[in-house]
């Protein structure tokens, strides 16, 4: 139970997402409140409005420390949805948002 999260069968715990920012717990869905869990629905929407990921990207992009990272992501991005769109549309990652390493930021998911 490294991040307290409660693996049983039985738990309400499972999925859980937690945000690191500078190596330290900044938010996780579901919440647990006076020892109970709360309901969360995960969907896309959700997600990135409870950690904020739009600010937190934002923020990223006015960093010029990770400037180029994030212009070359954005890149890559790009050309992946121009060779994907005689396939169809492709559901958007949120967590891919926090792959690129800005500036310490990850969300780790939880489903053991």
């Amino acid at each position: 139970m490294k991040f307290h999260i409660n693996t049983s069968a039985l738990t309400r715990q499972l999925p859980t997402l937690i945000l690191f920012e500078n190596e330290k717990e900044s938010g996780r869905v579901p919440a647990i409140i006076s020892g109970k869990v709360q309901k969360f629905v995960f969907k896309e929407d959700d997600i990135v409005n409870v950690f904020d990921l739009n600010h937190l990207y934002n923020e990223c992009k006015k960093d010029k420390k990770f400037a180029a990272k994030i212009k070359e992501h954005e890149t890559l991005e790009e050309t992946k949805k121009k060779k994907n769109r005689l396939k169809g549309p492709k559901n958007f990652c949120v967590i891919q948002l926090c792959k690129i390493g800005l500036r310490n930021i990850s969300l780790n998911y939880a489903n053991i």
